[in-house]
């Protein structure tokens, strides 16, 4: 529950929400709609509309290892 975890889980919908908001003007789209998918995730985790499971917090690492792959790639694009 989430009750378990309210440090984590506000961490999280804040950084989310900032990289979702702050990604486009930066040329970041596709790291935004990622991060805007995992901000969403949180926000309803910490409505109770979602448990926060083992499975969800492996998942979350996975989308974050995929988040900075994403960043990686969008900013080697953008400087060639």
């Amino acid at each position: 529950p989430v009750e378990d975890h309210p440090v984590l889980t506000e961490q999280i919908i804040t950084l989310t929400h900032q990289l979702s908001g702050t990604g486009p003007m930066l040329g970041f789209d596709g790291a935004s709609k990622l991060s805007r998918k995992l901000e969403r995730t949180f926000y309803d985790i910490r409505a109770g509309q979602r448990n926060l499971t083992p499975q969800l917090i492996w998942q979350t690492k996975r989308a974050i290892e995929l988040l900075i792959q994403t960043f990686v790639e969008e900013n080697s694009i953008q400087r060639q």
